[in-house]
């Protein structure tokens, strides 16, 4: 199967699983709206973020959370994080749930579970899925953020205020 066709959740505004739908029918039709998962991992320095592989169909090359990813029929968001935290980043834990925000990109909406861990590495460079992966202070983030993460930054800092 090729990435295109992978299946992902499509679901309704409530989080109802409505159908899965090919990936490339959900990044090609806003009105799709799908689950996604990501993870943002504290280190000692700050936050690890991930460079997206130059492949990648959205987002390539720009930092996103430490990992992130789409949740498969049949997964909850607690074990689509876990599965991509070991794919993505050698890593092998169960990180905290803190709850959904929607998330709009081009061309596509995500319902995105948003998990958090505390994790001092080591870590894995998982290339190409991954072109690079760094430590950044919450205050130095670099310019070419995902509108992903920034939606998810966003919504952790209304979170915490």
């Amino acid at each position: 199967m090729t990435e295109a066709d992978e299946l992902l959740v499509v679901v309704d505004e409530d989080d109802r699983v409505l159908e899965n739908r090919r990936r490339a029918e959900c990044h090609a039709d806003p009105t799709l709206l799908h689950r996604s998962t990501h993870v943002v991992v504290e280190c000692a320095g700050g936050l690890l973020l991930q460079r997206r592989g130059f492949d990648k169909d959205k987002a390539a090359g720009l930092w996103d959370s430490a990992c992130s990813g789409h949740v498969r029929p049949g997964e909850s968001y607690l074990d689509a994080a876990v599965r991509e935290l070991e794919e993505e980043l050698g890593i092998v834990a169960e990180p905290e749930f803190l709850g959904t925000c929607r998330v709009t990109g081009i061309g596509e909406t995500e319902l995105c579970g948003v998990h958090c861990l505390v994790h001092g590495g080591p870590f894995v460079l998982r290339l190409p899925e991954l072109a690079g992966i760094c430590v950044f202070g919450r205050d130095e983030l670099p310019n070419e953020l995902t509108p992903a993460l920034e939606r998810v930054l966003e919504w952790l800092a209304t979170r915490s205020t």
